[in-house]
């Protein structure tokens, strides 16, 4: 009775060992488990500038530097190079709003310098015509 008593508790003792190591196991190689997917996110990735469309037809000085005539586009439509078509800018406001004021501000001369010299004078002015 006594060896049978023992057999358990012999089976029961390396049962819970199997179990113990089982699991620690896994826990120490649970970093390399496949399921885990890392994305690694690549500078080239993050959009640094943000376009704005110039939606106004006047070439005035007081019209170029108005930040109510430039709203954000997802992508530039622009192609040319004698008028101002729009502006990238840093911050992003979302799709069909106007540029952060300080954002603009900051180049709003150069949007004038831009059209008065048919060229652009910044690599922030996009142009078109």
């Amino acid at each position: 009775m006594e060896t049978i008593k023992r057999n358990w508790l012999k089976a029961i003792l390396f049962t819970m060992l199997g179990l113990g190591i089982s699991f620690g196991t896994n826990a120490s190689t649970d970093k390399d488990n496949p399921k885990t997917i890392k994305k690694e996110v690549k500078a080239s990735d993050i959009q640094t500038s943000f376009f704005y469309e110039y939606t106004s037809t006047s070439t005035a000085e007081v019209d170029i530097k108005n930040i109510n005539n430039y709203v954000r586009r997802a992508s530039s439509p622009c192609n040319g190079l004698s008028d101002v078509c729009g502006v990238l800018l840093p911050t992003d406001t979302g799709l069909d709003n106007h540029p952060a004021p300080d954002d603009f501000k900051s180049i709003a001369n150069e949007l004038w310098n831009s059209q008065s010299q048919q060229q652009s004078t910044s690599s922030q002015v996009v142009m078109k015509n």
